[in-house]
Order: C-alpha cells, then structure tokens, then sequence
C-alpha cells in the first residue's frame, strides 16, 4: 500500500459528496447537489485549501484553509484550519480517513455525526489532477 503523505499532495478535483446513515441502513444524501465542484488542494510542506460548491444553488459554498498533518497508521489526515466553515473553529482539528480507490480516485471520511438521533457518514470522493499520481 502507498504512503498517504505523498499521495496526498497535489490538487484534487471533487467527484461527489453523499451523506449515509453510518450503519449502512437508508440512502444516500447529497447536500452538494447531484453535480457538485471543489477543488481540495495539499502542498507538501502541510499547507492545504479546500472549498466546495453546489452549483445549483445560490450560496452553497463552504472553503477553508490552513495546515495538515498525515497519520500512515490510521489512514488519515487532521486539519487544522486557519479559517473555516460555520461549526470549524479556526484552530480546532477535525480528521478525515482516506481510502485511496485505485482510478486515481480517493475517499475521505469525515467524522461520524449526529443528524436527528441518526448517525451520519459522509463520503467525499476526489479525483487526483495534478502532483504525484495514486500508487
């Protein structure tokens, strides 16, 4: 298997985004949209930027930046953003695992949360567009 670090660092073009209950029962939500466009961008000296849009709706847009670090044993990477999203506290760390897809793709999990008693998973799938390609 790849090291995660370098295979993180180059820009990412957003493939899509689906929300689904944790425990696998339910479908899927997509609160990007059914067409939605970021760009996730990681150099290699631990700085990264992100923003997201739902090209669909006037002001669906959610970006942040600031610096990351990647943990090989856990599969994951911890953001630590300068500034954020509503809910990100600047400073405060928030993970996000990986599987690396094997298409040049990759899938980051943010953490489990609570939507109306229900846990929720997101599933955010990227797709590689520039730096090292996927091993």
């Amino acid at each position: 298997m790849a090291e995660l670090a370098p295979s993180l660092v180059g820009s990412w073009r957003l493939v899509s985004y689906e929300v689904r209950p944790a425990d696998g029962s339910g479908s899927a939500t997509r609160p990007f949209g059914d067409a939605p466009i970021g760009l996730f961008i990681f150099d290699p000296d631990g700085n990264y930027s992100v923003q997201l849009h739902n090209p669909g709706e006037s002001g669906s847009r959610v970006a942040s930046w600031g610096s990351y670090e990647v943990d090989e044993h856990e599969v994951m990477f911890i953001l630590e953003p300068i500034t954020g999203p509503s809910g990100l506290t600047p400073g405060e760390k928030t993970t996000r695992r990986v599987t690396l897809n094997g298409d040049g793709t990759a899938t980051f999990r943010p953490p489990v949360n609570v939507v109306d008693g229900t846990e929720m998973q997101g599933y955010i799938t990227w797709r590689k567009v520039s730096g090292s390609p996927l091993s």
